[in-house]
Order: structure tokens, then C-alpha cells, then sequence
């Protein structure tokens, strides 16, 4: 890639070490990553996204993918930027892997930029200048597809995990029964709520057993499954801090909010319409399951919401796949 003139570190050595162990030794670029440069003035911003596309398009025309394209990946310094963690990319590829590099890179900005400054560097990806035709809508439409899908696979990788003990949770047992706690969560008042069923901070639901639950989960389980989901897909709901279960039941407990009241319907709608396009679905009506609290709507019936990670397939349109 750097021979081919692409803006990635300059490799200085592939050596293997008597452990076995492979190592390659670059330059060493000495910047900030995009999504902390992102955070500038609007003229600034879209000059880095103009930059941005550039890249992404010389990567791909010059027959690369890098397949781990998002915000840390790419380091702005002096006012230049470079691709970094090179070790999945790959040459070439076809149009699905330039279009999932696409849908990466856009998914992992969808917190840092607006949605038209994310069409701005899609655009700037796919080499296509406003006025859009119909030819260049589709190709924008598809990335935003490709990035709805990432998400839901990401979704979907964080609902596993979430189930394992590791960096985000350990192993714990209150009540007779076993489960998970949040690391961040303090385990003496996690405890003392699940043995007096709540507290005025934490909250804690009761599930009885189903015969349901030896291929389901109990309901606890599921309900963190999708806390964590709705949580990687950028989705505000109540905060998992722990669950048990036991032959008799499950018990889930989440932070309660200082406050909480009936949203407006056009705050639970909204909410709604973003949970659907994720890829997650409520029983009920527009406000059923939606609480307002002090940073906005959040979804509170975590043991309604399903959530269905495989969407289709997003394929380009026929004049960008070469």
C-alpha cells in the first residue's frame, strides 16, 4: 500500500520473534484519531471529510480494502490523514467489500456527525458531486444500508458477548441464583436491592420460570441480551447493572432513573422509528415500553423488545461496482 502511494505508515520491519510471534515495525505517526478531529468548526469539519473520501476512494480505485475502516483507524497529523491497523486489508476485493468498508467507516461516525455531513462523505467516497442523479442516490442509499447492517451486526456481537463474563461484566450470585453484574456497578447495593426487590435507586423486576427458558434464556437473561444490543446500536434505555436465575425464576436489576415520566408521543414515536430501522421491535403501542427521563426518551420494557440481526444483504448499483 505504501508503494502504491496510499497515505498509511511507512513499514520499517516484518520480523518473527523466537516465540513464534510475528511483528511489523512502522514509522510512527504522531496525530489524534478522526473522530476527535471531527470535533472543529463546520468549514474545517467538511474539509476533513472532503479529505476523508478522497483516501477511501484512491484505497479502493488502487484495488484495497481495509476491512477495519472506522473513525480510530484513520489519524489525522499535519493536517494530512493516514489509514492505520492495516493487518486485515486486503486486494482485490469486489464491490461487496468496498461497500462493507463503506458501511464500516459510516456506522462508526454516525455518533460524531450529523446525518448530512455522513451523506457529505459518502458522496466524497463514491465520487459523486451534488446534484445527485438517480444513479448516485442508490449508490448513497447503499451505504447507508451496508451501514445499517454493520450496526446490526455489531448489535449482535455485543448481545453475545454481554452473556460472558470478561471486560464488561463478572460472574455473580445473590438470592440463590447466578448471573452477571456489571464491573461498573456497585455490588453491595446491587445485592442489598435484589434481596429487598428494589431501592430508591436501583430498580429490580421478578420473571417467573417458563418452561420456555431452557432454549430461551430466562427472561432476565433476555432482557440484558437486548439491553446491551439496544446500547451498541445507540439506543437510550434503562442501564443493565445486573441479573440472577435459578430454577424458580430470574431477577434483572437496572439503575433507576431521578426521574421519569410518560414521554410525548412524538418522542416515543421517533424512538420507535429508530428501533425498527436497527433492527429491534416492541409490542404495543407508540409510548408503550418509553419513559422520559433527564437525557431524553429511553426504552424501559427491555423484556418486550426482540431484536433480528440479519438484515438483507446491501449491494451497490451496477455503475459502481467496477
Amino acid at each position: 500500500m505504501h508503494d502504491a502511494g496510499l497515505r498509511v505508515p511507512r513499514p520499517l520491519a516484518h520480523v518473527r520473534l523466537a516465540s513464534g510471534e510475528r511483528v511489523i515495525v512502522t514509522e510512527w505517526i504522531e496525530g489524534v484519531p478522526l473522530g476527535a478531529a471531527l470535533d472543529a468548526p463546520a468549514a474545517l469539519r467538511r474539509e476533513r471529510l472532503r479529505e476523508l473520501g478522497a483516501l477511501v476512494r484512491e484505497l479502493h480505485e488502487t484495488g484495497w480494502v481495509h476491512r477495519d475502516l472506522h473513525r480510530e483507524n484513520v489519524l489525522v497529523a499535519s493536517d494530512a490523514l493516514t489509514l492505520i491497523d492495516l493487518q486485515a486489508a486486503r486486494r482485490g476485493a469486489g464491490a461487496t467489500a468496498r461497500l462493507r468498508d463503506l458501511g464500516r467507516l459510516d456506522f462508526s461516525l454516525r455518533g460524531v456527525l450529523s446525518l448530512p455531513d455522513r451523506v457529505r462523505l459518502r458522496a466524497a467516497t463514491l465520487g459523486v458531486a451534488r446534484p445527485f442523479d438517480a444513479r448516485a442516490r442508490a449508490a448513497i442509499r447503499a451505504v447507508g444500508a451496508a451501514s445499517l447492517e454493520r450496526g446490526r451486526i455489531h448489535a449482535a456481537s455485543r448481545a453475545r458477548r454481554s452473556v460472558r463474563a470478561g471486560r464488561r461484566a463478572q460472574r455473580f450470585e445473590a438470592e440463590g441464583m447466578t448471573g452477571l453484574i456489571s464491573r461498573d456497578a456497585d455490588e453491595a447495593a446491587v445485592r442489598a436491592a435484589l434481596a429487598s426487590d428494589g431501592s430508591a435507586t436501583i430498580e429490580v423486576r421478578l420473571y417467573a420460570g417458563a418452561f420456555s427458558d431452557r432454549w430461551r434464556g430466562s427472561a432476565a437473561r433476555r432482557a440484558w441480551r437486548v439491553a446491551h444490543a439496544l446500547e451498541a446500536s445507540d439506543l437510550a434505555c434503562l442501564t443493565p447493572l445486573a441479573f440472577v436465575e435459578g430454577r424458580s425464576g430470574s431477577r434483572l436489576a437496572l439503575e433507576r432513573p431521578v426521574s421519569a415520566s410518560s414521554p410525548s408521543s412524538a418522542d416515543a414515536r421517533a424512538l420507535r422509528e429508530r428501533m425498527t430501522e436497527a433492527g429491534f421491535t416492541m409490542a404495543g403501542d407508540a409510548a408503550n415500553g418509553i419513559v422520559a427521563t433527564a437525557n431524553g426518551p429511553a426504552i424501559s420494557a427491555l423484556e418486550e423488545v426482540d431484536f433480528v440481526p440479519n438484515p438483507g444483504r446491501a449491494t451497490l448499483p451496477p455503475a459502481y461496482r467496477n
